[in-house]
């Protein structure tokens, strides 16, 4: 049983090696649920694919897209299907690597129902509604 997403993470990568480090921290963490394969399809070596995973770009790479746009800023944005905890793991990981997001990055998730958006204030994830 799943739910479709739609997620954009909007904004600028302050310092890639953190943004990779933070992130392999996150899915390596003690007590993580993620299965032995569930990153076999993923760079987790840069910053870009650290995202991409994420969003489930490798798996469900259909709609993944990077925008470079006009104000500097790149959007990452996928949509795509997953399990309903998916919810929860893209929440804990933005809170988990803000630090090395420029301030105001964002991501807004849109899951089968309502929205939610986490903002970098002073290098902390901050949810706004």
């Amino acid at each position: 049983m799943g739910q479709c997403y739609s997620v954009a993470i909007e904004g600028k990568i302050k310092d890639d090696a953190l943004l990779v480090k933070l992130t392999n921290d996150y899915i390596n963490q003690p007590g993580s649920n993620f299965s032995d394969d569930c990153w076999d399809k993923s760079d987790l070596t840069t910053a870009e694919g650290c995202i991409r995973a994420i969003l489930a770009g490798d798996t469900q790479p259909e709609g993944y897209v990077i925008q470079e746009l006009k104000n500097g800023n790149k959007m990452y944005s996928n949509g795509f299907d997953a399990c309903y905890s998916w919810e929860n793991v893209l929440y804990r990981w933005f809170i988990a690597v803000a630090s090395a997001f420029e301030d105001g990055t964002e991501i807004e998730v849109y899951p089968d129902n309502g929205r939610w958006i986490v903002r970098v204030e002073n290098g902390v994830g901050t949810e706004i509604k």
